[in-house]
């Protein structure tokens, strides 16, 4: 939605973070914390993807890490209980 309304976060050298509407620039600010919850719902609904060296991102690790917590009985603070397999 940002590329939509005139913003850049794809080069990192070259970051564009707002859009103009009357000749006032509108800065945009992304939530950290619901990017990740956005991230890894698109793995759970995708099964893995490529990060930007081209290394697979699987979403098997995950499921595994939460086979492992029930199992140990621990949960790291990684707000992973319930995970489709």
């Amino acid at each position: 939605m940002d590329q939509l309304l005139g913003c850049d976060f794809g080069d990192v050298k070259n970051v564009v973070p707002f859009f103009e509407i009357d000749g006032r620039k509108i800065f945009v600010f992304p939530d950290l914390c619901h990017m990740i919850k956005l991230s890894r719902g698109f793995m759970c609904d995708e099964a893995s993807f490529l990060d930007g060296s081209g290394r697979t991102i699987s979403w098997k690790y995950f499921v595994n890490l939460n086979k492992l917590q029930n199992n140990l009985g621990l949960h790291l603070g990684n707000k992973i209980r319930n995970l489709k397999n």
